[in-house]
C-alpha cells in the first residue's frame, strides 16, 4: 500500500486525506464527483430591458430590480379574465411573468417609489391596473422617473428608463391582450 496519507486506487475512502500528491480542497478539472461547476450569471445594468424572462438569466447583484411595468399580479390578473376567469395554472402564470415587459432599475427606487412594489400593489389596484394597463403602465413609469431624477439615479439610467419608459407607455391594451393570449395559450 501507500504511504500514510495516500488512499489506495477505487477504496473510496477519503478518511486517510487526500489522494497521492493532492492538496486537499475541491477537485480540479470536469466537475469532481459529477458536480458542474455552476457558471456566474452575467451582471444587469441599469436601464437593461425586455421581457423578464431575458432579464432573469442576469443577476442584479443586489443593486438593481427587475420592474415588471406594469406589475405581474395586474398582468396575471388581465390573462385570467382572457383564459375566461378560470385561475392560470403554474405553467400560464410563469409565462405571463417572463413574457412580460421589465426593466433593470435601483433596488432603492423599486423598493420605495413603486407604485406597485410589496404591498403598494393592493388587491384593488391590482384590478383597476388590469383593466387599464396602458395607464398603470404611464403611472409606474411617471413615478419611477420622478423619483430617479429627485434621489439621484445616474443620468445614464434616467436616460435609458425614459427611452424605455416612452416604448410601454404606447404599448395599447389590444397589444397587452395579444400578448397574454399567447403566453397563456389562448
Amino acid at each position: 500500500m501507500g504511504s500514510v496519507g495516500t488512499i489506495p486506487p477505487g477504496s473510496g475512502d477519503s478518511s486517510a486525506g487526500p489522494a497521492k500528491g493532492g492538496k486537499g480542497g475541491k477537485a480540479k478539472g470536469k466537475g469532481g464527483k459529477g458536480r458542474k461547476k455552476k457558471k456566474q450569471k452575467d451582471k444587469l445594468k441599469c436601464g437593461e430591458n425586455g421581457r423578464y424572462g431575458d432579464l432573469k438569466k442576469k443577476t442584479g447583484d443586489n443593486k438593481f430590480d427587475r420592474d415588471h411595468v406594469p406589475s405581474k399580479a395586474s398582468l396575471k390578473e388581465r390573462a385570467r379574465n382572457l383564459n375566461d376567469g378560470d385561475k392560470l395554472c403554474a405553467k400560464q402564470a410563469q409565462a405571463v411573468d417572463n413574457v412580460a415587459n421589465a426593466i433593470a432599475i435601483p433596488k432603492w427606487a423599486h423598493s420605495y417609489f413603486s407604485p406597485t412594489y410589496g404591498s403598494r400593489n393592493t388587491p384593488d389596484r391590482i384590478r383597476q391596473d388590469a383593466r387599464a394597463p396602458q395607464a398603470a403602465a404611464k403611472r409606474d413609469t411617471a413615478a419611477m422617473k420622478k423619483a430617479m431624477k429627485d434621489k439621484g439615479a445616474s443620468k445614464e439610467c434616467q436616460k435609458a428608463y425614459a427611452k424605455w419608459a416612452n416604448k410601454i407607455n404606447n404599448i395599447t391594451p389590444k397589444q397587452y391582450d395579444q400578448m397574454l393570449r399567447k403566453a397563456v395559450g389562448k
